[in-house]
């Protein structure tokens, strides 16, 4: 790295004295050069020396902290500098902050004085009888207005151990807290920063996220305490589209952020030659990997530095570097964040606070004495993450929670993600950044966070993927496992992959895992959500009746129907609406065979060509029963799927019934439904409904040929299910059923006891349903020998006085049974939410959920 001839050594004794002193040393040497450049303008060395002067006047002398409530822009820096004159430590309140945290890190400072501009609203709420407001505006006009005397006055003594501000952590994890830095602790970062980036005034840094944050403070007392120019760039309110213009315009040479921040930078340069002034890039507070290394060395010009850094606010700045150009190999995916800065020892332990030997991963331990000084208000915190050095050194030791692990081979230091994100899943420990490591390098995908979420009452976890896919690359989840399981183990595989178009991020530009969970609108919209505009004319027609029906307001060309939150009345209300557009009747089947966007455009043509050559108004008359004898109403998940035998003769009809209950299930499960009535033609050439469960069996194993799953039966069907369950016992023991659950369905003998003899069969049920009930009655009811559970509807269960429907007679098991408003009609159209609700917590708890069936309908448990 070329070293710029203004270049000036920083040197050790500049750190015992004051943030203040030193800013005011530069001033003198560079008083006309630019300081600080922003969208109004800039500023000169003198000018911003004259406005922090006259807010130091305005604050007094030294007292408890000042608040600064102050957006993003060039006006926010002499405020800074005008609390560190006056000896006053300050917080800075970035205002697109909630106001419930801004209220929090106002109080929890201690803050007296806030200063702010007086068109900000949010203050009016922060602000009361006991707070001092203060108008930035007012400041700098008086310091425009002040006498060479006035601006001249003596400066206030500040030790060099003297706090200087208050950082408040992001909160990626758990609640903000406060960390208080000293002059000399900045003083010391800024030494070391300057350095290893051999700073100097010719240079011009970036300054991207607010000074709520420690990293900020890089930035701008970086540039200010060497003579370089601050400028000043909103990512928020300008977009990362204009930032490699914005760099080239002011041909920026020191470009400072988190990864998930540069990714998004370098994904926007549409052509290299925009960076050409940068010379050094400094990346820190998150995983840095291969892919970000090659993207520097494809995209910067040559003789730039590529710097990763491991840096936290407790440890008052960098800790560790690691310094890359375009000659360092890059051979494993993560880049380490390297060696020990100056005045800081680092070393690895164990969960003990033992020191670990070289390769061994734990938790990183930093020993100095320039590091925070500890939690605002937090003690018990603070003792627990601040302790005495044991040597008699008089230094400070900071158990960081960051995992890491020292390279045998070079000694440099790997970092591992935090201590808290790591979690266990399948019983095995899982660290999200390993996953989000395999995932970049995947050719498909540009950006990805891991999140580690638990559902249901057992608090199972589950791996989420949230990723960003390259222009013009369609993601494709199955695609992604296959390409990702020969890297990670079974465990570590993420159940759903979220395809998001950027990933949220907090005010620092980390990204915000605390938002990538269940409830994200990504997730609730489906299972997985790889959004591709619809891109024919037909696609888009489907998308908007989708659209229309289910009130969302955008669909893609993969979105599942189903998934979405359609239902029965959903599917005919889209059906209809399709039948009006193209003049011809689609097929009651079509949502449940075809329930994409996408594949549903693709049949349109095909049943429109078929009602065309049969002279009819009815399209889909081909549409084959073979290999549709299973229907998959939900794609995703990674627990046990769900077969469902739907009631009826088990027609589509039936399944598009279930539809709105399997949708209110929001189960971490597949869910697939037996077409039974694909079955209709072999019906009746079946002599026993052992046989048509054998049948149906093999179609059931061949489809889920290893693993656990549930099966469910619902009236008639339930029966089915029983059988081949017991099929199933007989013919492969080892693939019985994880769970057999039972819905408002009879045994022979309960039903002909209470009437139900199928007198007028012949004129009631239509033929292919004859031969169907005609099994069901010759069914033989043998013992059955395993676990099932009941959900009954309150009409039947009022048949009699026996709550299973003749199931406990044939069962050698207890059968816990649920009571559901309604009769066999209602209860599953009008009550699914009830239904859905009794399923979930049979599959999701491990506590009982019902109590025994005794012989009385007092030992039932009651949805509703």
């Amino acid at each position: 790295m070329a070293t710029h001839a203004l270049y000036r050594d920083f040197p050790k004794e500049g750190t015992e004295g004051n943030v203040w002193q030193r800013f005011e040393s530069i001033v003198q040497a560079h008083a006309n050069r630019p300081a600080v450049s922003g969208e109004k303008g800039v500023l000169t060395y003198r000018q911003l020396w004259k406005q922090a002067r006259a807010i130091q006047r305005a604050l007094g002398p030294p007292g408890p902290p000042v608040a600064l409530l102050l957006r993003h822009e060039a006006s926010m820096i002499a405020p800074i500098l005008g609390a560190v004159a006056a000896g006053r430590p300050y917080v800075f309140l970035n205002p697109s902050l909630p106001v419930e945290r801004l209220r929090f890190m106002l109080e929890d400072s201690g803050a007296k004085t806030l200063i702010t501009k007086d068109t900000m609203q949010v203050a009016d709420t922060l602000t009361g009888p006991d707070i001092v407001r203060l108008d930035v505006a007012d400041m700098i006009q008086a310091a425009k207005d002040a006498s060479e005397d006035e601006t001249n006055a003596n400066a206030v003594p500040i030790q060099a151990g003297a706090p200087l501000c208050m950082n408040y952590t992001s909160g990626t994890t758990s609640t903000p807290s406060g960390v208080v830095r000293s002059h000399r602790a900045l003083l010391v970062n800024i030494r070391n920063m300057t350095r290893l980036g051999k700073i100097s005034p010719a240079d011009r840094l970036t300054c991207l996220i607010s000074p709520t944050f420690g990293a900020a403070m890089m930035d701008i007392f970086g540039a200010l305490l060497n003579g370089a120019c601050l400028h000043i760039y909103d990512v928020r309110g300008s977009g990362l589209e204009k930032l490699p213009d914005w760099i080239e315009a002011n041909e920026i040479t020191f470009y400072h952020s988190v990864p998930t921040l540069f990714r998004s930078f370098v994904s926007a340069v549409k052509d290299a030659s925009t960076l050409r002034s940068m010379r050094f890039v400094l990346l820190g507070g998150e995983q840095v990997f291969a892919s970000d290394l090659d993207a520097f060395q494809r995209l910067f010009p040559r003789g730039a530095v590529f710097q990763n850094v491991l840096g936290m606010t407790e440890g008052a700045g960098i800790l560790c570097s690691y310094l890359a150009d375009h000659g360092t190999p890059n051979t494993e995916n993560r880049v380490p964040v390297g060696y020990p800065v100056d005045e800081k020892q680092i070393w690895i332990a164990d969960e003990h606070g033992a020191q670990l030997p070289f390769g061994e991963p734990g938790e990183i331990v930093v020993q100095s004495r320039a590091l925070s000084t500890g939690y605002i208000n937090r003690e018990e915190a603070t003792r627990r993450k601040f302790r005495e050095a044991a040597d008699g050194s008089g230094d400070c030791l900071l158990f960081t929670g960051d995992l890491g692990r020292i390279r045998p081979d070079d000694g440099a230091l790997v970092w591992l993600g935090r201590k808290d994100l790591q979690a266990k899943v399948g019983g095995i420990r899982i660290s999200p950044a390993e996953v989000e490591a395999e995932l970049l390098k995947l050719p498909s995908i540009r950006a990805a966070a891991v999140t580690v979420v638990t559902s249901g009452e057992n608090k199972q976890a589950q791996i989420l993927a949230w990723v960003i896919a390259r222009e013009n690359s369609f993601l494709d989840p199955d695609a992604l496992r296959r390409e990702l399981q020969n890297e990670l183990p079974g465990d570590a595989m993420p159940g759903r992959f979220i395809q998001l178009d950027s990933l949220p991020v907090l005010p620092n530009g980390k990204v915000d895992r605390n938002s990538l969970t269940l409830d994200h609108p990504a997730v609730k919209r489906g299972a997985n959500l790889f959004p591709v505009a619809p891109r024919t004319d037909t696609e888009r027609t489907v998308a908007a009746a989708f659209a229309r029906t289910l009130n969302v307001e955008r669909v893609g060309a993969y979105d599942h129907f189903f998934e979405l939150g359609g239902d029965s009345l959903g599917a005919i209300n889209v059906l209809g609406t399709l039948s009006t557009t193209y003049g011809f009747e689609l097929p009651t089947v079509a949502l449940l065979h075809h329930p994409t966007v996408a594949v549903l455009a693709e049949m349109i043509p095909i049943w429109a060509a078929q009602a065309t050559s049969a002279g009819t108004s009815f399209g889909g008359q081909a549409l084959p029963a073979k290999n549709l004898s299973i229907v998959t109403m939900r794609t995703q998940g990674t627990r046990a799927p769900i077969f469902i035998c739907p009631g009826g003769h088990g027609s589509e009809n039936e399944l598009l019934v279930f539809a709105k209950m399997l949708v209110m299930l929001d189960l971490d499960r597949p869910i697939h439904g037996l077409r039974l009535s694909a079955f209709t033609d072999r019906y009746r050439d079946m002599h026993s409904l052992t046989a048509a469960a054998a049948e149906i069996g093999e179609q059931l194993l061949s489809a889920h040929p290893h693993g656990a799953f549930i099966l469910m039966g619902e009236c008639g069907s339930g029966v089915l299910a029983a059988e081949i369950a017991r099929w199933i016992e007989q013919v492969a023991p080892d693939r019985m059923p994880e769970k057999i659950i039972l819905l408002d369905s009879r045994t022979n003998e309960h039903r002909l006891a209470h009437g139900t003899r199928f007198e007028n069969a012949d004129e009631l049920l239509q033929p292919h349903m004859k031969d169907f009930f005609r099994l069901l009655l010759t069914w033989e009811t043998p013992q059955v020998n395993f676990p099932m559970e009941l959900i009954n509807s309150e009409g039947f269960l009022s048949e009699g006085n026996d709550p299973s429907l003749g199931w406990q007679k044939l069962s050698r098991h207890p059968l816990p049974v649920h009571r559901i408003p309604g009769d066999h009609f209602s209860y599953i159209r009008e009550h699914a939410d009830k239904v859905a609700s009794v399923i979930h917590k049979m599959l999701d708890t491990n506590e009982a959920a019902a109590a025994s069936v005794s012989g009385n309908s007092g030992d039932l448990d009651r949805a509703g």
